[in-house]
Parts: structure tokens; sequence; C-alpha cells
């Protein structure tokens, strides 16, 4: 038979010529798809529009929104084979930004106070985390504190399969956007979309105070680390975040906010407390998260990086670290001591909604509306697990407390499941059905004995053993007895 040469396509037929120009387009396609992803673009959506007119494209797509627009100037750049993605007619004196040679990477001026505090975590961090080593490097090297490292392992897993369903409230008129436990257990917080928190008795389970002051949706809450320890009630014990683009600070006796922080210019998804309690971050809509000192009331640190809303935001235990994810589906893992992005992670296919840290300090998990939980080691920088943990939207999830031997995920799909790490390997151990709509929101007791949910069914719920159900039994009977002995009855704010 014979072979075309080299070069001559007279030998094919049409129809391998006309496959031929597909696959080799498909290949293009691919490849300035893969050099879009290495390009680095401005986050500054101002800059993005001023490049595109630059490079003669349009500047706005009719429903275009900045993250949409900045994925669109990747795209005109692979098609071009450029990697400048700063306007080329910006003059650099004229930028209130320096850029360096990376391109997205730029510097600000901060305050002064913002100095201070990364001196302060330098030295306190670094002390927590040669702690947290020591402490581990002893348990590895110890084969009998290993062996009963894990015997306590397998009975809290053997707890956890008992849990059940031992309280159920409604928490208000319209659906719960979040709950959160005290660190001693004893208050439960709930918001809703009401504008409304409120505090509850973990004994009664019968409201304690309502703090109102919200002009719109609640939609995240955060209790300081030492609030119902050894922080006064009468001080900051709780934040909120909102709709409204505020966030409010909380005593546990008014039901007016102490103080707020203003600065985000659109809605606040969630806030958490860093473990000293004397900063808190914030996420937001406006595509950063921003770092407050809460003795002063002022924002430390304004963070861009993310491309679209940030929702997730946790810090690591030693205090060094904090990492954001949101709807661009990225992670990123910050170092608060120097402002630098120490790790990008990609891996979700749809937004990263929710994020926590495992008690080891070097590992963390974040859920996604791609109906999956990813498992990050930051030493490797990668994920080590991935969990095909619901068929929904996972909303939310926390670590246990102690040393994460166990991980429990809330979905849209009205459950909540647990799954426990063993050998490197995740399972699932129990599944929680009961909600009768989302799953929104969950916390954790530190003593890992009791689970809380909040959902869109506008109730709040309780998991636990049946024995800690007896034991808040004959807490309500002894504090009752208390009370009729003296001749009080008890006051409920509702």
């Amino acid at each position: 038979c014979a072979m075309a040469s080299g070069g001559d396509d007279s030998a094919f037929s049409d129809a391998t010529l006309t496959a031929r120009e597909k696959h080799k387009e498909i290949l293009t396609r691919m490849e300035q798809k893969w050099r879009a992803r290495e390009i680095a673009v401005p986050t500054n959506d101002k800059l993005v529009m001023l490049r595109l007119r630059e490079l003669g494209e349009p500047v706005m797509l009719f429903g275009e929104d900045p993250g949409e627009r900045r994925d669109r100037l990747r795209d005109v750049l692979a098609r071009i084979g450029s990697d400048q993605g700063m306007p080329t007619s910006m003059k650099p004196e004229k930028k209130e930004e320096r850029a360096t040679e990376e391109g997205d990477l730029f510097y600000t001026d901060g305050p002064e106070g913002l100095r201070k505090v990364r001196q302060w975590l330098a030295y306190h961090t670094l002390k927590h985390a040669q702690k947290r080593v020591l402490e581990s490097q002893r348990l590895h090297e110890n084969e009998p504190a290993q062996e009963q490292r894990d015997k306590e392992a397998a009975a809290l897993w053997d707890g956890v399969k008992r849990w059940t369903n031992i309280s159920s409230q409604v928490g208000d008129e319209r659906s719960l956007s979040g709950c959160a436990l005290s660190p001693d257990a004893s208050i439960v917080a709930t918001s809703s979309w009401t504008g409304t928190t409120k505090l509850w008795s973990m004994t009664t389970f019968e409201p304690l105070i309502s703090l109102t002051g919200s002009q719109d949706r609640v939609l995240g809450l955060a209790f300081h680390p030492l609030s119902c320890i050894s922080q006064e009630s009468a001080s900051l014990n709780l934040a909120t975040c909102g709709a409204d683009n505020v966030i409010r600070l909380w005593s546990l006796e008014n039901s007016n906010p102490i103080g707020s922080l203003q600065g985000h210019t659109d809605r606040v998804n969630r806030v958490a407390f860093h473990p000293c309690g004397k900063l808190l971050a914030s996420t937001s809509n406006d595509s950063t998260w921003r770092l407050w000192d809460l003795d002063t009331g002022c924002c430390l640190l304004e963070q861009e990086g993310h491309s679209r809303p940030v929702m997730g935001v946790g810090f690591q235990c030693d205090g060094s670290l904090v990492a954001t994810c949101g709807g661009d589906a990225f992670v990123r893992v910050w170092d608060l001591r120097t402002g630098m992005c120490i790790a990008v992670l990609e891996g979700h296919v749809k937004q990263a909604v929710g994020l926590d840290w495992s008690p080891n300090g070097f590992m963390f998990a974040t859920s996604s509306d791609d109906n999956t939980v990813r498992v990050w080691d930051l030493r490797k920088k990668k994920t080590i697990t991935v969990i095909p943990a619901h068929s929904t939207l996972i909303s939310c999830l926390k670590y246990e407390k102690q040393n994460g031997d166990f991980l429990v995920t809330g979905a849209f799909d009205n459950t909540c499941k647990v799954w426990s790490l063993r050998r490197s390997q995740w399972s699932l151990l129990h599944t929680l059905s009961g909600h009768e709509g989302h799953v929104i929101s969950l916390d954790i007791s530190h003593d890992n004995r009791v689970l809380v949910t909040a959902g869109y069914d506008r109730t709040w719920k309780v998991w636990a053993d049946e024995s800690v159900l007896d034991e808040l039994l004959r807490t309500q009977q002894e504090d009752k007895g208390g009370m009729d002995a003296e001749g009080t009855t008890m006051s409920v704010d509702p």
C-alpha cells in the first residue's frame, strides 16, 4: 500500500482532514485556557477595564460582574499571547499601589497599629507553634501514648454514633442564618433573616435575651474565645455581621450593641475572632476580607486577592495564619505576621463557602457548591482528600475541637454528616436527619459531646447522646428546686 509523504494531505479524505482541523482547534483552545490560568491580572476592577480598553476590547458587557470581567481579560491576553495584565498606560508615579515584578502582587501603606500587631503576633504565635510541634513530636515518639490516643479516638467515635436529636426549638419567624455555642457550651446564639440574634440557655433551651439593632438580615456570628469563661458579661462577648454591611459587637447583658465596625461596601458574610480575642476578621461580597482591632475599633487591614465575594474565614490555632475562600473557588492562606499570601489553592470547581482549621495546625477543610469537602495539607500546599460528602451545596463544616478526629458537614440536602479520620482515610460515621430545610450552620462544643445546627426551617437543634439529655434534665430539676426553695421564679426575656 502507498503511504502519504509528510506534509502531503492529498491522500486523506475530506472527513479526516476536517477531524484533524477540529482536533487542532481543540488543542489550541486548551492551550489558551491553560495559559490564561497562569496570567496575573489586577483585582481592581478599574484597572481591569482600563487594560481592556487598551486592548480594544469592550470595557463592560451586559450583565457582566467584576469576576467575569477579570476572567475575560485573562482569555483575551491568552489569545494574543501576552502576559501583561496591568495597564501599560498607567504611570508608576500616579499609582497608589507600587506594583512589583509579579504583576498581581502590590504593597500599600498600612496604619501604625498594623505594624505593632504584626510584631506582637510574631512574638506570641511562634511560642504557641513551638509548643504545639513539641507536643506532637512527643506523642509520635511515645508508642504507649499513641495507643492511648487511638483508644480515646475510638471511644469518641462510639459516642458520636449514639448522637440523636435531643432538642428542637423554633428560633425565629424567618429562616435562621447561623448558630454558635459559647466556649463553655452554656449558651447558644442564633441569628436569623429578621435581623434578630437570640441567646438561648443550653440548660433549659429557653431564650435568655434578644439582640436587636440590625437593619437587615444577620448572616454570621461568632463568640469571643473567652466568653462565659473569663470575659465579663458586660464586655464584648459576641460579634454579628449582616446584609447592612455592618459588624456589630454585643455583650451578654444588653439587647443593644455596645459597638459597631463599618467599612465594607457590600454585605458582610462571616466574622471570626482571632484566638487572642483582640482581633476580628470579616469577609464580604465586596471581594475583600478585613482585619479589625477590637480595642480601638479600627480596620487594620483591607485585603484584596479574591475576584468574587469572600465567604469562609478561619484562623489557625497558633494565630499566625488565616485562610479565606469565596466565589472564585480559590482558597488563600495569609500570614498575618507579614501580610503575604503564602498559598493559593485551587481544586473546587464552584464557589467555596465553608472553612475550618484542624487543631493540628497544618490541615484545614473547605466546603463548596460542587458538593465536595476538600481537606488541605498546608505543608504540601495541596488537597490530600476529597470527600463527596453530600448531593447538594455543603454550607458549613466543623472539626472536633481537641484533635480533629472527626469532621461534621451540613448541607442543603437537610442533613448533617459526621466523618471519622482513620489512618489518613475519611469514612462516614453517622448521618443526622431531622431538619425540614437547608442546614445553614453548625457548631460543636469544646468537649465534643454536643452538636448544634440551624436551618432554613427556622429551627435550631441539639444533637448529643441521650446521657447528655439526662444530665440536662437533672440540672433543670436542681435549678428549679433551688428557685422554689428561695421563692423565686426565672425571668426570661423573649
